[in-house]
């Protein structure tokens, strides 16, 4: 366990980088969430899987997993309420949502499938034409911020 009480007040963070890195900032995520009732996930997809910053995020937070799942110890995240939402453009976002859940749910996390959703532009998985591109940010805007007044 990380033993500073600044880095780790619910005695909960434990991450051999964390331990072994000093200039290790991931205390500053496990944190706040241990503190919130409810968690939001967003990424978007990068051929045909969710991108590198949310992957090692997940990565790093594996030792929550590992707390109940390989060491048979509480599970820490059971009453914390996750969602996750998914931006892609033209390839594999249902599948990949589908499975970033299932992966939330081994985390432990009560996943609450109205706070999970994707956008994906086209279903047409070939279509990276520069056309394809400025007509989803179109569509994206329209959806998202123009009808919603934002």
């Amino acid at each position: 366990k990380k033993k500073d009480p600044l880095k780790n007040p619910s005695g909960h963070h434990r991450c051999w980088a964390s331990i072994n890195n000093k200039d290790d900032e991931l205390w500053k995520i496990s944190k706040e969430l241990f503190e919130s009732d409810c968690v939001m996930f967003f990424g978007s997809i990068r051929w045909g899987q969710m991108n590198s910053e949310y992957q090692k995020l997940i990565e790093r937070l594996t030792w929550i997993e590992n707390r109940h799942t390989t060491l048979g110890e509480e599970n820490i995240v059971k009453d914390i309420d996750a969602g996750i939402i998914i931006i892609s453009q033209n390839w594999n976002g249902t599948h990949v949502l589908n499975t970033q859940k299932k992966v939330l749910k081994y985390f432990g996390f009560n996943v609450i499938n109205n706070l999970s959703w994707n956008w994906q532009y086209t279903d047409i998985d070939t279509d990276e034409s520069k056309q394809s591109y400025i007509d989803a940010n179109k569509q994206f805007t329209k959806i998202f911020l123009e009808d919603n007044n934002i």
